[in-house]
């Protein structure tokens, strides 16, 4: 027993590890020009759904049955970059839900959006996608200052998305 499947060893191509460093995600919302806004993802979790359980007594026993879908959060850090407007426009679609002046929260169907998470192999294929429907920004932090550091600023952003497509997961 070896491991020569794994990585190409062996027969070639076996075993396969997807990477965690290998993923895109992109908006419909306006970005320097653009109708679609493709984030360059510093980190990411991938979509998490959770079914609600709904137990039924009978007598001295209990079954379970699958309730209501439930999706998590979907919260990601995406590089800042300058000339492609990430941190104003994504500041800009908070403030379609919220408006700071005004203290209105504005309508779903003017700031509810898709994404799409794709999740690339080695080579660059799409191996993995999911479109998250019906999202919206619950949170936006547009990152930190540190006179001490040179890293690029990270701008943070939760949605609330209302349903996911896995397209192949």
């Amino acid at each position: 027993m070896n491991a020569d499947r794994i990585g190409g060893g062996g027969a070639a191509g076996a075993y396969e590890v997807q990477r965690q460093n290998a993923f895109l995600l992109s908006i419909d919302i306006p970005s320097g020009g653009k109708d679609v806004i493709e984030l360059t993802l510093k980190e990411s979790d991938l979509p998490k759904v959770e079914l609600e359980s709904i137990d039924i007594h009978y007598m001295n026993e209990y079954r379970k049955l699958a309730g209501k879908p439930k999706v998590e959060d979907f919260t990601f850090t995406c590089h800042d970059v300058i000339d492609k407007h990430v941190a104003k426009s994504l500041y800009e679609w908070w403030t379609k839900v919220y408006d700071p002046y005004t203290g209105a929260i504005h309508l779903a169907k003017e700031y509810k959006k898709d994404a799409t998470l794709t999740l690339l192999s080695p080579d660059g294929a799409t191996e993995r996608t999911w479109i998250l429907i019906g999202c919206w920004p619950k949170k936006v932090s547009l990152g930190r200052g540190d006179m001490s550091k040179a890293d690029p600023v990270g701008v943070e952003v939760t949605l609330a998305v209302d349903k996911v497509r896995a397209i192949n997961p």
